[in-house]
C-alpha cells in the first residue's frame, strides 16, 4: 500500500508531524493509517488536523451496506449480552489495540416491549429551550446547532429516541417532517409532522429512500450500536454501519448532526464507545465537517487536541456534517 507521504507527494515528515494519542501511546498518522484506517477500508486523503480527511479504499454500495446490516440483525442473540469482549473480537472492537478498553459496567437493557405514547409534543413546542432538551446542558448543543443550521421546510429522521426532544427541536428549527427511527414501539399523538419507523422496517425500505432526506440527527445513540446492551446483535463496527446507512439516505449536501461522547478513543464495555480522533475520522468519511457545538455555549467550538486525550471521562458534543 502506498504510504501517506507518497500518496500526497509530500515529505514523509509531514505525515509524521501530526500524531494520535492512543492506548499504545502517541503514534504517527502513518502508523494509524497502516494499522487502523486501512484494515477498516479507509485511507488518508489529506493529513489535516485534528481529524485527517479519509476516503474509502473501496466504497461499498448502498445495497451492500443495507444487506450486511440486515443480515447482522438476523444473527442469534444470546439471552444475556456478553459481559466482556471476546478475545477473538478484540482487534475489531479496539482498533487493533489502539483504542482503550474500560471494563466499566455491565448493562442488559433490551428495548422495552410496551408501546410508549408521545402525547405532549404540542406543549414541548412552547417550552423554554433548556426544558425541552435531554441530557441537561449537554443537550442544549443540539438546539444551538439547529439554530445556526436551520432545517426550514426540510424532511429528515432521528436515530434513536426515548423522548421526542430532538424531534421537537427539529420542528422548532423549521423542519416540515421528522421520522423517528427507534426500536421501541412509539405512538405519536397530536401531530402528523412526526412519524415512527422501526429500524428494520426503515432499512428494508432503503431503495424507496435513497438520497431522499435533507437531514439526519443522532445524539447519544449510535455509540451503543453493536455492543449488545439493548439486545442488539454484537457488531464491532455497528456505529460505522449506522453512519454509512445515513450516507445512502441523505441528499447530496444534506445535514448530519452527530452527537457523541468524546475523549480518548475507547469502549466502556458494554455501555458505549468514546470517540477520539481516530474513530471520529472514520465517522466523518464521506462528509464535510462544518461545525461542532458543546454544552450550553451558544457558539460553535474549535476541536482541541487535548479534548480527545481525556481518559476515563467524557462529554457529549455534536458535530454538524454535510454529505459530500
Amino acid at each position: 500500500m502506498v504510504s501517506c507521504a507518497l500518496q500526497h507527494g509530500i515529505p514523509e515528515h509531514f505525515c509524521r508531524r501530526d500524531t494520535f494519542f492512543t492506548a499504545k501511546g502517541i503514534v504517527t498518522y502513518v502508523e494509524i493509517e497502516q494499522n487502523v484506517f486501512l484494515p477498516n477500508n479507509y485511507r488518508i486523503m489529506e493529513p489535516t488536523f485534528p481529524f485527517p480527511k479519509l476516503d474509502f479504499v473501496s466504497k461499498p454500495s448502498c445495497a451492500e451496506i443495507f444487506e450486511d446490516w440486515l443480515n447482522i440483525t438476523k444473527r442469534p442473540i444470546p439471552a444475556k449480552p456478553p459481559k466482556e469482549v471476546k478475545e477473538s473480537d478484540k482487534d475489531a472492537f479496539l482498533l487493533n489495540g489502539y483504542s482503550f478498553l474500560y471494563e466499566y459496567k455491565y448493562s442488559n437493557e433490551k428495548a422495552a416491549r410496551a408501546q410508549v405514547v408521545w402525547n405532549e409534543i404540542a406543549k414541548m413546542m412552547w417550552k423554554p429551550r433548556k426544558y425541552v432538551g435531554g441530557y441537561g446542558n449537554e443537550g442544549l448543543a443540539v438546539y444551538y446547532a439547529m439554530r445556526d443550521y436551520r432545517l426550514e421546510n426540510m424532511t429528515g429522521f432521528v436515530i434513536g429516541s426515548r423522548e421526542p426532544w430532538i424531534e421537537v427541536l427539529a420542528l422548532r428549527s423549521g423542519a416540515s417532517k421528522v421520522y423517528t427511527v427507534e426500536y421501541r414501539a412509539t405512538r405519536v399523538l397530536g401531530t402528523d409532522r412526526i412519524e415512527y419507523m422501526h429500524p428494520i422496517d426503515f432499512a428494508e425500505k432503503w431503495k424507496e429512500n435513497v438520497e431522499k432526506f435533507d437531514f439526519a440527527i443522532t445524539f447519544s445513540s449510535i455509540e451503543h450500536s453493536g455492543l449488545g446492551r439493548y439486545g442488539d446483535s454484537i457488531d464491532p463496527i455497528g456505529d460505522i454501519r449506522e453512519v454509512q446507512k445515513v450516507m445512502c439516505l441523505l441528499k447530496k449536501g444534506g445535514f448530519f448532526f452527530v452527537g457523541l461522547p468524546r475523549g480518548a478513543d475507547a469502549i466502556k464495555y458494554n455501555l458505549h464507545r468514546i470517540y477520539g480522533r481516530m474513530r471520529l475520522s472514520m465517522i466523518m468519511a464521506g462528509y464535510k465537517w462544518v461545525a461542532m457545538y458543546r454544552g450550553d455555549s451558544p457558539y460553535p467550538q474549535c476541536p482541541r487536541r487535548e479534548d480527545y486525550e481525556v481518559v476515563h471521562k467524557l462529554q457529549h458534543e455534536i458535530h454538524v456534517l454535510r454529505k459530500l
